[in-house]
């Protein structure tokens, strides 16, 4: 390895920046990526704006020089891009399959979510309220309930493009429990929503959260099955969650307000938070939350279920196993997925919405650190075994977490969701019949 030149000349270098970040080491700086691999170089806004001559400029420095100047310093944003990295592997493909279902011929998706517990069931949503269960084994279409159609507002027809950016995604969105018990349905970027009791058919809750931004916050929603009770996370208020229990609607997290108003001062465990996107860890373990806070600023967040709701009723908003994963100007929302009950997979990488780059960072929830990131994903995201990743305009592409390797990419195939419980992807074709889609080897 070369000797670095900054003044540690008797360390190995192990990265390069440009001459006038050594003698500034708190300068703003931008990440230049070399096109190998995850390597990249440190440039500062002169040498940015003068790309063709960065490589005249670089020198070699050791860890601590480097890591001082990313530290230090103020990043403003990326050039080039880290190598996607492309696996020799030909054995995996998809296997396609349609479905013909003449019962959703004259129906409007909203939403369709699996029915994780189930060997082929999902459960959709429809423009008039009507919750349908699709049982691709029976090849059966069959009405649950009826969401009243005072609850909520169902114009607006599906998008397949879920999170692949900010207010994208369906009108409506629609949440089921793994034993296809309980539903709950809110408008994406509304203040209203209900809770379904599928046995019955009848509303068990009507959900409301306030005015402030919901426009552009979506409705924080999240069904869990923890201890062998059915929990819905719902948003209250803009920075405020609750847990009720699903079937009867007693709230699980009763406390103290958590908003005032100008000229009082701010209660404890106040929280400046917009809470929205939620995901349940597999075991039930964790909450992720994808909101944001003031400027603004989008900040993926995690804490404990069980003990939010069996030891710190504050967990939510102040608890000690509560986490920042990482921060991301004008981007929140975004696509996220969980590996397992203690790692998160988060989409982007990147401070600010105008340099996010497709990729994955993978983060440890229990100790709030990165364990790896690598580029290439793009889109809605799911794991089983491997990453999977589908966007309407890149199509599906399959990744070995290990090493961030892609093994398998189709184009022109973007399903509307997974299930893992079947282990297949469903697209809605929208003439009557559902593409179901299993990845093969051989």
């Amino acid at each position: 390895m070369p000797k670095s030149s900054c003044q540690h000349t008797d360390r190995n270098a192990v990265g390069r920046v440009c001459s006038h970040l050594l003698e500034h080491l708190d300068s703003a700086y931008t990440q230049r990526f070399t096109g190998v691999a995850k390597a990249y170089d440190l440039v500062c806004s002169q040498c940015a704006r003068e790309p063709n001559a960065i490589d005249t400029r670089l020198i070699p420095i050791c860890l601590d020089c480097f890591q001082t100047i990313e530290r230090e310093g103020s990043w403003e944003g990326i050039l080039g891009s880290p190598e996607v990295l492309i696996s020799t592997r030909t054995d995996l493909h998809f296997k396609h399959e349609t479905v013909d279902l003449p019962e959703l011929a004259d129906l409007s998706i909203l939403d369709l979510q699996p029915i994780e517990g189930s060997a082929a069931s999902w459960l959709a949503l429809t423009t008039t309220g009507s919750l349908i269960e699709i049982d691709l084994l029976r090849r059966s279409v069959r009405t649950v309930a009826q969401v009243p159609r005072d609850a909520l507002e169902f114009d607006g027809k599906f998008i397949s493009e879920t999170a692949s950016s900010l207010l994208h995604g369906p009108h409506c969105m629609l949440r089921v429990s793994a034993n296809g018990e309980v539903a709950a349905v809110a408008n994406t970027y509304g203040q209203n929503g209900v809770v379904v009791d599928l046995s019955t058919g009848q509303v068990s809750m009507r959900l409301h959260r306030d005015d402030y931004h919901e426009d552009v916050s979506a409705f924080p929603l999240a069904l869990s099955d923890l201890d062998g009770r059915l929990v819905v996370i719902h948003g209250t208020e803009w920075n405020r969650l609750d847990v009720s229990d699903a079937k009867t609607g007693l709230l699980l997290t009763q406390r103290q307000p958590t908003s005032y108003e100008q000229g009082e001062a701010s209660p404890p465990h106040y929280l400046d938070y917009f809470h929205c996107q939620l995901s349940v860890s597999p075991g039930q373990q964790f909450v992720a939350d994808n909101g944001w806070v003031w400027h603004p600023l989008g900040v993926v967040t995690t804490w404990s279920l069980p003990r939010w709701l069996h030891e710190n009723v504050w967990e939510s908003e102040d608890g000690e196993s509560k986490k920042s994963l990482c921060w991301r100007g004008y981007y929140w929302d975004g696509p996220l997925c969980w590996i397992d009950d203690q790692r998160l997979a988060v989409w982007g990488y990147g401070r600010d919405t105008d340099w996010l780059i497709p990729a994955v960072q993978i983060f440890n929830v229990v100790n709030g650190e990165q364990d790896n990131w690598f580029a290439g994903p793009k889109g809605a995201m799911a794991f089983d075994e491997y990453l999977f990743s589908f966007d309407p305009k890149e199509g599906t592409a399959v990744w070995y977490l290990a090493t961030g390797e892609r093994l398998l990419h189709e184009t022109g195939f973007c399903p509307t969701g997974y299930h893992r419980g079947a282990k297949h992807f469903v697209s809605v074709l929208g003439d009557g019949s559902v593409l179901v889609s299993r990845l093969v080897q051989g």
